[in-house]
């Protein structure tokens, strides 16, 4: 005779990202949902579904699963942060753009999204504009080696 196991949303999401570190998705999958059914506004777990889904491939699903969390919490600024990686993956820049562009606004310090608009401009030839953006970068992150390489 099984038993069940009660976890609570704090346990049940340290299962889930064991689960998705080791690559079991689907036992990672349907514990990230199971969080969702109990605490819809558990943005953590629809975050990750969205990573894993990043991971397979399946671009629309995680994207979704951003939006969601966006929807949610429009500070929660992982989500833009993954989805502009995202679009500039698929190759829509100016999505990717905007999305890294929304971070700055929320949280002026986080220092990444300064250094992928400066790759992104680097790569439009707006160069003015990334030498801009990864000054400012360095500015919040002395040490990103990437910002700081992209300037030598």
């Amino acid at each position: 005779m099984s038993q069940k196991i009660k976890l609570n949303t704090k346990q049940a999401l340290q299962l889930a990202f064991n689960f998705q570190k080791k690559k079991k998705f689907e036992a990672a999958i349907k514990i990230y949902n199971q969080i969702k059914k109990n605490d819809l506004n558990f943005k953590l777990a629809q975050f990750n579904l969205g990573v894993i889904y990043d991971e397979l491939d399946q671009s629309k699903k995680a994207i979704k699963c951003y939006e969601i969390v966006i929807n949610k919490d429009p500070t929660f600024v992982q989500s833009y942060h993954n989805l502009g990686l995202l679009f500039y993956k698929l190759g829509d820049k100016e999505k990717a753009l905007n999305y890294f562009n929304k971070i700055k606004v929320i949280n002026p310090n986080y220092a990444n999204a300064y250094n992928n608009v400066g790759i992104i401009y680097s790569q439009l030839e707006k160069y003015k504009e990334a030498i801009d953006n990864y000054i400012l970068c360095l500015k919040y992150d002395k040490k990103n080696n990437i910002a700081l390489s992209n300037l030598i």
